[in-house]
């Protein structure tokens, strides 16, 4: 199997006008999802018919690794990062793809912000998609101990996640998998099964091979479940995979990422919402990318890479939201 360059591949077989690109926003990089509304502007005399066109991708998926959303939120400077975009900056945001041309994005992305209507304070917007329009339930899963009191009995569970087995009960759809427990039934000879947290999750990458399921996964952790703090990554991974953190408000603690042995490539995508992370993965190259509003630290920090082929990340990811006015003859 070989890692394939998707945008390569789009920007020599199609053309802007194909595929109705706006060359000046570098946020569709060859694809888009867009609603258009139809609608008429008035100057108190005359009237002209308008459309305006509300458009939502996902940042990690159009192939910038790292995205600071939120003022006050982890300092990007430091990290060797392909294009990235950082909305703290007021004159520029969107880094790297420096040969196009390019509209500013605060000019259509700062609408959004506190006193203007929206009440997140986010710079730009941050939302998660609460389903795929065909979506099955991801079912490799486990629970195993996490950890153990003296006596060797566990006191509280990680889920294992196996992303290189198949899951062929929902054919056609992207999957996911929602870690919805705080805690969970488990028996360890004791009648009946007694609840115990699940603090941790750990996914099982799917290596450089052909056999594994293609399909995206879509791992969410809500904001009802406070337990989980911990992600451990094992094996290479080449599936695609994204996984979303949310809180319901920033208490200062961490979400920990830390490799389970000698890993060396991940394709991932990982959105921190209200929620500070802290890398313990060095030597590690992640595909993918990070968007977060919250404090950022490691041990050992992370190499980025672009994400060199979205495919099931644009329908499972998290998005900005911007709105362009583009006329035509009704």
């Amino acid at each position: 199997m070989t890692r394939t360059n998707y945008w390569a591949a789009l920007s020599i077989s199609n053309t802007n006008v194909a595929l109705n690109i706006n060359p000046f926003n570098l946020m569709e990089r060859w694809g888009f999802y867009r609603e258009k509304f139809a609608c008429t502007l008035f100057d108190g005399r005359d009237s002209v018919a308008w459309s305006f066109q509300l458009r939502t991708r996902s940042p990690v998926a159009a192939g910038y690794s790292v995205v600071h959303q939120r003022p006050g939120g982890p300092d990007i400077s430091d990290i060797a990062v392909p294009p990235y975009i950082d909305f703290t900056k007021t004159n520029e945001q969107v880094f790297g793809f420096y040969g196009l041309p390019r509209t500013p994005y605060s000019s259509v992305t700062n609408t959004l912000t506190r006193g203007s209507g929206d009440t997140n304070g986010y710079q730009g917007y941050l939302d998660v998609v609460e389903g795929a329009s065909v979506t099955g339930e991801f079912t490799n899963v486990a629970l195993i101990p996490f950890t153990r009191d003296t006596n060797g009995v566990p006191t509280s569970l990680q889920v294992e996640i196996n992303l290189a087995a198949q899951t062929n009960n929902w054919p056609n759809s992207v999957l996911r998998y929602d870690a919805t427990n705080n805690v969970a039934p488990y028996a360890f000879g004791t009648n009946p099964p007694v609840n115990l947290p699940v603090r941790a999750i750990l996914l099982k990458g799917a290596g450089l091979y052909s056999g594994f399921d293609p399909r995206a996964v879509h791992i969410v952790v809500p904001e009802a479940n406070t337990n989980v703090t911990r992600l451990f990554l094992t094996n290479d991974n080449y599936r695609p995979v994204y996984l979303h953190r949310r809180k319901e408000f920033n208490d200062g603690s961490y979400f920990n990422i830390a490799k389970a042995g000698d890993e060396e490539f991940w394709r991932l995508g990982l959105t921190f919402s209200q929620c500070n992370v802290y890398f313990e993965t060095a030597g590690l190259t992640i595909q993918g990318g990070l968007r977060t509003d919250g404090g950022r630290d490691q041990q050992g920090m992370p190499t980025f890479e672009h994400e060199n082929n979205p495919g099931g990340l644009d329908f499972i990811a998290d998005r900005v939201m911007w709105l362009e006015d583009y006329r035509v003859q009704q």
